[in-house]
């Protein structure tokens, strides 16, 4: 779900309702997402669809650790 753009919360419209994996993004712009993996977890791939972008680090790898995981281990 799209959490905001520019800095600015949204109300979804109609059609942001369920499901999504691409998110239109115009030049300039911001835009922050809301996502949930559970319950899986693992390596996502998240990338801009113009090709040209991928050498710009416009792919990258995400790493979904599962939540009941704990990363906080004393000693």
């Amino acid at each position: 779900m799209i959490h905001d753009l520019n800095g600015n919360l949204l109300a979804p419209l109609p059609a942001d309702f369920g499901l999504k994996d691409t998110v239109l993004v115009a030049g300039e712009q911001i835009v922050r997402i809301i996502m949930k993996f559970e319950p899986y977890s693992g390596d996502y791939v998240w990338h801009c669809h113009r090709l040209e972008h991928e050498d710009h680090d416009m792919m990258r790898l995400l790493k979904i650790i599962p939540s009941n995981l704990n990363r906080h281990k004393s000693n």
